[in-house]
């Protein structure tokens, strides 16, 4: 795992990188079904934990809504019992880091897969800074537990958005965050080189659904693994960020988990399947001021899954690409004084996200209200359906 310092290293020449990118224009419909460029490559540059954030003001939300559940979850919550999805939840952040190995879809190579593993637990040492979670703890009782599985930007790694990923686990969600090798920050800073990313664009779903299935048959039933028996396979999410947005997006259009949340993700064509056979609930998450993925990609994919009868589409007006990340760079879009505070981003990000797994993946009926309601000025729910925000 890649230190801090050189992390800090690369993320000073990531700023020019950052400030030339731009995918949107007049010209987005010519090019959103060809494969990755080099922009859309360099779409997840930004990988430094940050502090945990600030305690933040109560929530003002604007109008009521209710979401007609998964017809196959099963309500658990109440309001008595309900954790604010935008703070803390009621367990602890417990991590571990596990290593699988495939073959690579395009060369046969073996390809190595750092998955680093957040999940509910009540202890809270001994605490791993650089990890953000208790280290190698018990897992809590009162499972299983839902599983989702992070997918990073290109360039990225792990631990770009702990502020999210912790803050699941705090709420009851084992989260296994994928490292896409070849399209990491160890591999490359930015990731640019074409015949790379073309390799990326195929092996990263097969990535995904490749952690899926080894933290179900590897923690999901051998007594000897940390996590035995707490993966409820019956309930699994996807998540993930820019270039993993579209990873996040290709594994649900082949069907391959219960719901999905993609944040602020580049839109090209799928590798296998279509948008339009996403049937899963979907939540799509873009920044106003994000010139590398434009929030005209995010009303695209948000319009092109028309195969699912539950899709959330959220704006963050003041927010650039990185703010859904631990770290925003000074000069980028959305990190100055024009841009939404990083403690409101990730207020928010963790807020709708958070709701959205509770609800289609756990049936917690209390956290629907959440994905119709706005926030402003600085997060509006832009489109639904499936959703009465009367």
């Amino acid at each position: 795992m890649m230190p801090r310092s050189r992390w800090l290293a690369l993320l000073l020449c990531a700023v020019a990188v950052v400030a030339a990118a731009s995918c949107g224009g007049d010209d987005e419909d010519e090019r959103q079904d060809e494969p990755p460029s080099e922009a859309e490559g360099a779409a997840g540059e930004t990988e430094t934990p940050a502090a945990t954030a600030d305690a933040t003001p109560a929530l003002t939300p604007v109008g009521q809504g209710t979401v007609t559940p998964s017809p196959t979850a099963s309500p658990s919550a109440t309001p008595e019992t309900v954790a604010a999805p935008d703070q803390p939840g009621p367990y602890s952040a417990g991590v571990t880091v596990l290593t699988f190995t495939r073959p690579s879809t395009t060369s046969g190579e073996p390809r190595v897969i750092e998955t680093v593993v957040w999940y509910p637990t009540e202890r809270v040492l001994p605490y791993d800074d650089f990890l953000k979670g208790a280290r190698d703890v018990d897992v809590a009782p009162g499972g299983p537990f839902p599983m989702l599985v992070f997918s990073h930007g290109s360039g990225g790694n792990t631990l770009q958005s702990t502020f999210l990923t912790s803050h699941l686990a705090s709420h009851g969600f084992i989260v296994a965050a994928v490292s896409h090798t070849g399209d990491t920050t160890s591999d490359c800073f930015p990731c640019a080189d074409q015949e790379q990313l073309a390799d990326s664009y195929v092996n990263r779903p097969v990535d995904a659904t490749f952690v899926r299935d080894q933290m179900i048959l590897t923690n999901g039933f051998d007594d000897a693994t940390l996590l035995s028996g707490a993966i409820d396979r019956e309930r699994l999410g996807v998540f993930g960020h820019s270039f993993g947005g579209f990873t996040s997006l290709a594994t649900l259009a082949a069907d391959a988990f219960d719901a999905g949340a993609v944040l602020a993700p580049v839109r090209i064509a799928l590798p296998t399947g279509r948008y339009s056979e996403i049937d899963v609930p979907l939540l799509v998450m873009g920044g106003g001021l994000d010139n590398t993925t434009p929030f005209t990609m995010q009303e695209t994919i948000y319009e092109e899954s028309d195969g699912t009868e539950t899709k959330i589409l959220v704006q963050l007006p003041r927010a650039g690409h990185l703010n859904f990340t631990d770290y925003c760079l000074e000069g980028s879009p959305g990190c100055g004084p024009e841009g939404i505070a990083m403690d409101e981003a990730h207020r928010l990000v963790n807020l709708y996200v958070t709701a959205f797994f509770r609800y289609f993946l756990n049936g917690d009926e209390a956290y629907g209200s959440y994905l119709g309601q706005s926030f402003p000025p600085e997060a509006v729910v832009a489109a639904s359906s499936g959703v009465d925000s009367g």
